[in-house]
């Protein structure tokens, strides 16, 4: 016994002295540890400490006497003559938007008083001067004569910026109103709620309910906890559209679109609009108060979003504000999605309500200038039929009984329902629906249904399936008896100025099925899909071939809806047809290659009789899917483009209207595509460079983890030594005398400015800015 309490002691002790060993050595490197920990902090933050010490300091606010300003404005314009050329930052981008720079709209059409509009003009970047009407570029500067003292001072103390005596300023982007589809939008808790409780783990906390504030759509921790009681919390009452569990509301503003469950892994899971508005925000300077959103509660049918949040009276006023607050757009440019187009058809059939016949037209001229609609289901779509009868979880932790169950309670379903109209294609399956009334009767034919008779649909399944009953009653409720916008067949062209009609083609797209009862939802005994030309069974097998050349859908809504909007192009001998490739392309590269994804753009103007000139486009974009149509890469490219293209072209008011033959095109240049951003660069592995090297090079910096984000955008070049006499020919892409891509300039690099990196200079080519008619 001695002997072993002895080696126990010996044993112990050897590991103290063990432990203490390591401390010890733990300690000599601990100071170690902290200067590599500081080496690497110091060089993560260097760049940002570099681009502080190097910063210009803030610009001299002008003096607040009238005097005083004009004498600061002087002396800044004899210091920028007298200046030697510009340095060009390495760090800085090449052709990028960023040059599109915001101006509060009240500042340069009155001064403080409201009595006073200044003269405008707009001033060449060598200094020439010209009438505010001729046709410009996204870099067109607004000169504001500052002869008016309160107009000086105002926009001194905005910008900071002078030329001449001159407080310049450049036009800011339209207005962008974004409508999200189905199930965009966050909803959120009004009301407590308490559920049974559930133990995550041993000893741990508790999952108690929902209280005031709490996330409901989509807050995936307690759907996986608590299912059920989050399955009543966001359900309504099936006949009259009232709360069920939880008094659930919409979020508002951007954040209520970006992500539905943000956090680390939910959040890239359920982004929606997040990935839209970092796009456009940034290259654009958009900010809330010229990029705003309209979430909705997709729940609710479209009476009801009116009834219970006054959802399109306050549409209405939002509009209106923000139009007020910059009326030198002259309107804003509307952004929707999947249902989100439906809900703003109704809101265009409301407001007939609401301003009147007589105004309606006036009203929707003076505040809506751009509709663009993407993905749109312009006659419905049958998943949305198979979804209320069988079930859609979407991949949620759901059973598809449960999911039915809660989607019979919604009123929006019948929203998105097939829609019969005579003037559109035909749909390229029918019957669409094949029902029988137990998986047993096999012996008998099932019984076809198609989308002109979807009300005796529902009434025959309604001998087996109680809850067709509900989906029968809001039907007919909500829809065929709304005296706003009953869905009775296929759209007229919204009246809007612009309209643009996005959405996915050639996928594989459900079109129609066989559905048996097995209680408690219709199980799918057979299902149909349209994939290009041809119709197949859920085996693959081909039941239909349809003409050569037929396109399919976007893989939720089948072309025939989708392709609805092509009716407003009118005569096809008036229509534009131009297919680009999805990827970058210039002048020398802008043929597609075999077998490629494309884009298909259709462009029309159709002149109406005292109603001015109606622009209308349809993009067919190859393997864009529905869900992700909005922030697929092309569809985004062609976004950007297309609000550029409206910034340059934009009519600034000043008392006179712009000539005719100074008009662009209604729509943007269809020429080149080149990378814009850093992010449209990408490594090329068969060539061991970047791709794109004209614009993109390799350029590592810390963080990077793989070669495709080391490829970035080339900076400007520097210029000095140029000829004077050297041009640029870069057509209507020359904007003040400056250039927008590097295309054709390698014998004229002078830089615009470290901060915008365009290049020049060019001259501008009067033919491009001809309108359609002239060069008829």
């Amino acid at each position: 016994k001695t002997q072993c309490q002895s080696k126990a002691r010996q044993k112990d002790n050897k590991a103290k002295q063990q432990t203490l060993t390591s401390m010890k050595r733990v300690s000599r490197l601990w100071p170690l540890c902290v200067l590599v920990t500081v080496a690497v902090c110091a060089l993560a933050i260097a760049p940002t400490l570099q681009s502080v010490v190097d910063a210009e300091p803030p610009a001299k606010v002008m003096a607040s006497t009238p005097t005083e300003s004009h004498d600061a404005a002087d002396e800044s314009s004899s210091q920028s003559l007298r200046s030697p050329p510009l340095q060009l930052d390495t760090h800085a981008h090449a052709p990028d938007y960023h040059d599109l720079l915001s101006t509060p709209s009240s500042a340069i059409s009155s001064s403080d008083d409201g009595s006073h509009r200044p003269e405008l003009s707009t001033t060449t970047a060598s200094g020439a001067s010209a009438q505010s009407g001729t046709a410009g570029g996204a870099a067109e500067v607004l000169s504001i004569d500052s002869k008016d003292p309160a107009a000086s001072a105002k926009m001194s103390a905005g910008f900071g910026k002078t030329l001449g005596g001159r407080v310049q300023t450049r036009i800011p982007p339209r207005p962008v109103l974004l409508i999200p589809g189905q199930a965009s939008s966050q909803l959120f808790s009004w009301s407590s709620k308490t559920c049974d409780m559930f133990r995550l783990f041993q000893g741990g906390s508790t999952v108690t309910g929902f209280s005031p504030g709490d996330r409901v759509w989509l807050d995936t921790a307690k759907l996986v906890a608590v299912r059920s009681c989050w399955l009543d919390c966001i359900r309504l009452d099936p006949r009259n559209q009232t709360d069920g569990g939880c008094r659930v509301r919409p979020g508002m503003g951007i954040s209520a679109i970006g992500q539905l469950d943000p956090g680390i892994i939910t959040g890239p899971l359920s982004t929606v609009w997040d990935r839209v508005v970092k796009a456009i925000s940034a290259p654009f300077d958009y900010d809330p108060t010229t990029l705003f959103a309209a979430p909705f509660d997709f729940r609710l049918p479209p009476c009801k979003l009116e009834e219970r949040d006054h959802y399109f009276s306050q549409l209405k006023l939002d509009i209106e504000t923000i139009v007020s607050r910059h009326p030198a757009q002259r309107g804003i440019f509307v952004v929707a999605h999947s249902l989100g187009n439906v809900v703003f058809r109704y809101f265009l059939q409301w407001l007939k309500r609401d301003v009147g016949e007589n105004h309606h037209q006036e009203w929707i001229d003076k505040h809506i200038h751009t509709y663009m609609a993407a993905g749109a289901a312009w006659l419905g779509a049958p998943e949305a039929v198979r979804a209320v009868l069988s079930g859609e979880n979407f991949g949620m932790p759901v059973s598809l009984d449960e999911i039915r169950t809660l989607a019979t309670t919604f009123g929006s379903a019948p929203w998105s329902f097939t829609l019969h109209e005579e003037r559109a294609l035909p749909w390229s399956f029918s019957p669409m629906f094949r029902i029988r009334h137990s998986p047993a009767d096999l012996l008998n034919s099932p019984t076809p249904f198609d989308p002109h008779n979807l009300t005796e649909m529902f009434d025959f399944l309604n001998a087996v399936d109680p809850h067709s009953s509900d989906v029968l009653h809001q039907l007919q409720r909500f829809y065929l008896e709304d005296p706003v916008g009953p869905i009775d067949g296929g759209w007229d062209r919204p009246p809007v100025h612009r309209v643009i009609c996005a959405y996915g083609v050639n996928l594989k797209t459900e079109i129609g099925y066989t559905l048996e009862w097995n209680s408690p939802r219709w199980h799918v005994a057979d299902k149909f899909h349209e994939h290009h030309e041809f119709i197949t069974d859920a085996l693959g097998n081909i039941v239909k071939e349809n003409a050569p050349g037929t396109k399919s859908g976007d893989g939720t809504i089948p072309y025939s809806s989708l392709s609805w909007c092509r009716q407003w192009l009118g005569p096809e001998e008036g229509i534009r047809v131009t297919r680009l490739p999805q990827r970058h392309f210039d002048e020398q590269s802008v043929e597609p290659r075999e077998g490629e994804n494309v884009i298909t753009f259709l462009e029309a103007d159709v002149v109406e009789p005292g109603r001015g000139t109606k622009h209308t486009a349809v993009w067919e974009i190859d393997a864009a899917h529905h869900r992700e149509v909005i922030y697929s890469p092309p569809f985004l490219r062609e976004l950007r483009e297309e609000l550029y293209h409206d910034v340059r072209t934009h009519e600034f008011r000043d008392g006179r209207a712009r000539k005719p033959t100074e008009a662009l095109s209604p729509f943007a240049q269809k020429r080149t595509r080149v990378p814009t951003s850093d992010d449209d660069c990408w490594w090329d592995y068969g060539r061991v460079q970047c791709a794109w090297p004209t614009y993109c090079q390799y350029n590592y910096k810390f963080g990077d983890f793989h070669l495709d984000q080391s490829c970035r955008l080339k900076p400007p070049s520097d210029a000095v030594g140029v000829p004077s006499d050297a041009r640029c020919t870069c057509g209507s892409e020359c904007v003040e005398g400056f250039c927008r891509y590097r295309t054709n300039c390698e014998h004229a690099l002078q830089p615009f400015g470290p901060e915008n990196g365009w290049w020049g200079p060019c001259e501008v080519d009067e033919s491009e800015h001809l309108s359609f008619t002239d060069k008829l």
